[in-house]
């Protein structure tokens, strides 16, 4: 079906099943049983309005709550802030992803096949759905809750606490997706770890613009305005990383990996900058939402 190849028609035929099959779990685990809380929301309502008329004390009725494991076994200090987004992910992963990394590599498949086997077209697409999940990380929101001020700790410190809850999603999710590409896009091995390398790199920058435009803006990704001005941002960020790319790839032609592999220096000194710049967003309370 594929480039009228049989490894990759069996390949296509596989992912469908498997999509079907995680698209039945995702429903599955999705709380659909909607009459049926409002049900008993009316009745635990009038039971204690009706235990209040009577002057009887009221105890809300047991429900099956299924927590696993509870409470902090480490992490002290701005630590604790890192070990409460590890428990959340935790708790919120479906088949090891969040649902934000499954809507990304699903994204990124579906526009790669369209594409039709270019590699950059797919590693470009691949970067828009890299800045969708950077930018809904649990450590984004963090930043603009009250509690992480209160940690009697240095604010840099706990800034990088924070963001330690993304580079997982990011190294998971871009290993993930490039295995996938790899049968899609038919390249090489050395082409498929470089460009996933790369995608890591891009993850590292896309946080530092997460990081400048709340220092710019005093807002996270959440309106038509942020959305313009994160975009322009990665763009910019992206730019020094993009010619870097592109000079080396006019003398290495033959070995696309290398421009690939070029870009994530350059990517993780534009982030060590941006994070430089940004270092004391913690110190402003008007990030708070």
């Amino acid at each position: 079906i594929v480039k009228n190849s049989l490894s990759h028609t069996v390949f296509g035929v596989l992912g469908i099943f498997v999509s079907f099959a995680l698209l039945y779990l995702l429903i599955s685990k999705v709380k659909s049983d909607y009459y049926e809380d409002v049900v008993r929301s009316t009745e635990i309502t009038y039971s204690a309005i009706t235990s209040s008329k009577e002057s009887v004390t009221y105890e809300g009725l047991a429900r099956n709550i299924k927590t696993g494991k509870t409470g902090f076994t480490k992490g002290e200090g701005a630590f604790a802030v890192s070990e409460k987004h590890k428990i959340e992910n935790r708790r919120g992963k479906l088949l090891f992803f969040n649902r934000m990394s499954l809507v990304s590599i699903g994204m990124t498949v579906v526009y790669s096949l369209m594409a039709q086997g270019d590699c950059l077209i797919a590693f470009v697409l691949s970067l828009f759905s890299l800045t969708m999940t950077v930018s809904a990380g649990r450590w984004l929101k963090e930043l603009t809750f009250p509690y992480i001020y209160l940690i009697p700790e240095k604010p840099f410190k706990k800034l990088i606490c924070a963001m330690k809850e993304q580079i997982p999603a990011i190294l998971f999710e871009s290993v993930v997706l490039f295995a996938i590409l790899h049968f899609i896009l038919d390249v090489t091995v050395a082409e498929t770890v470089t460009m996933a390398v790369a995608r890591i790199g891009f993850g590292f920058l896309f946080m530092g613009a997460n990081l400048l435009m709340l220092k710019i803006t005093g807002k996270r990704v959440k309106g038509i305005f942020t959305v313009i001005v994160y975009t322009l941002l990665c763009l910019v960020c992206s730019v020094p990383a993009a010619f870097a790319g592109f000079y080396v790839s006019m003398f290495f032609w033959a070995y696309p990996f290398v421009a690939y592999l070029v870009t994530v220096p350059v990517n993780v000194l534009v982030f060590m900058l941006l994070l430089y710049v940004c270092r004391n967003v913690l110190e402003n309370t008007e990030f708070l939402q």
